[in-house]
């Protein structure tokens, strides 16, 4: 085993009804659906993907568990990156070698620690903390066993937001001067030109919502914009930016920025983009990164993938840290959680 980096992060869980937290409704409905078989999510129109909780337990005041997605009956590539002549072997493997038939790759893994409504996560690039959002909102939603028959179960939609952290919170009182987001403009092939006897010709064209944004603006401002703007190579990734600035003019409101904030922070959870700046009435300037609640944490890892015991040991230890500097806020200690 060895130590390696791995960023978790920090999300506060809204939406679950009757006053439960997240917490409380997960174990309850995890103690009804004990098999992970009576917990598994088809996701897609064939029901080709499916994710479900595989691993949970009580652990000191939190419930700590492993979600996983998994495509059934999909093979993996790999590689022999051996030798300078040639090109490299490629195979495809399936998991259901050696007569395993039950056996799948898991195609994503999810680490989480929840106390209350306070979630820590450890996501990977296939699974991440928006689709453990809409699996919690699934399951949560289902019936009970033994209900009555025919009998409404209630909708859950949970979600799982950025809280502000202490710091941002001094100027939730603070008037929003401006919003700025920015993007760049895209390019993809336009229509070829020539004949079987000629040399094809290529043209490209900008692409994309932010293009589709740009022409609706000029549009409104009578701007005569062609549809297809045909250009004889393609943008790079970042040779046209598009900023769009958005002034706020209310002089007396107090609580503005604490509106705005909470209203992007909880639409730009789930990502990881640097899309916007909001400057505020003092001048200073708040961009995503800082309204996420993140850390990298060192934990013993096998073949790259954290230990399971070791990754929730290090989230305990965080969600204890948080509590401490109060970007937890609860009434109740988390206790014994060092």
């Amino acid at each position: 085993m060895a130590a390696e980096s791995k960023k978790v992060i920090y999300k506060l869980a809204e939406g679950v009804p009757n006053g439960e937290t997240l917490q409380a409704a997960l174990a309850k409905s995890l103690a009804h659906y004990k098999s992970p078989a009576k917990r598994v999510n088809d996701i897609g129109n064939d029901g080709s993907h499916v994710r479900f909780i595989n691993m949970h337990r009580g652990h000191q005041k939190l419930i700590v568990g492993i979600f996983h997605r998994v495509s059934p009956g999909a093979g993996q590539y790999i590689i022999e990156m051996a030798g300078t002549d040639g090109e490299w072997s490629v195979q495809l493997i399936t998991a259901k070698a050696d007569g395993k038939v039950h056996r799948e790759f898991v195609e994503g893994t999810l680490f989480f620690a929840i106390w209350k409504n306070n979630v820590i996560m450890l996501q990977s690039n296939a699974c991440r903390a928006d689709q453990f959002q809409e699996y919690c909102s699934w399951l949560l939603s289902r019936p009970l066993p033994n209900s009555p028959a025919g009998s409404a179960n209630q909708a859950v939609l949970v979600a799982l937001s950025d809280p502000l952290p202490p710091d941002l919170r001094k100027k939730s009182n603070q008037m929003v001067k401006s919003i700025k987001f920015g993007g760049s403009i895209e390019t993809g092939v336009a229509g070829k030109t020539g004949s079987k006897t000629q040399r094809t010709a290529v043209h490209f064209t900008p692409k994309g919502r932010i293009w589709e944004g740009v022409k609706s603006i000029l549009r409104e401002l009578k701007a005569d914009v062609p549809d297809d703007l045909l250009l004889d190579t393609a943008l790079g990734e970042r040779d046209i930016r598009v900023s769009l600035e958005l002034s706020c003019t209310k002089k007396k409101a107090q609580s503005t920025a604490g509106e705005v904030l909470g209203v992007i922070g909880r639409t730009l959870s789930h990502s990881d983009a640097d899309a916007f700046t909001i400057e505020l009435a003092d001048g200073s300037k708040i961009r995503p990164k800082e309204m996420k609640v993140e850390k990298n944490v060192r934990v013993e890892c096998v073949q790259k993938q954290p230990v399971p015991e070791a990754i929730f040991k290090a989230m305990v230890d965080w969600m204890q840290e948080l509590v401490n500097s109060k970007v937890v806020i609860e009434q109740e200690p988390l206790g014994n959680a060092k």
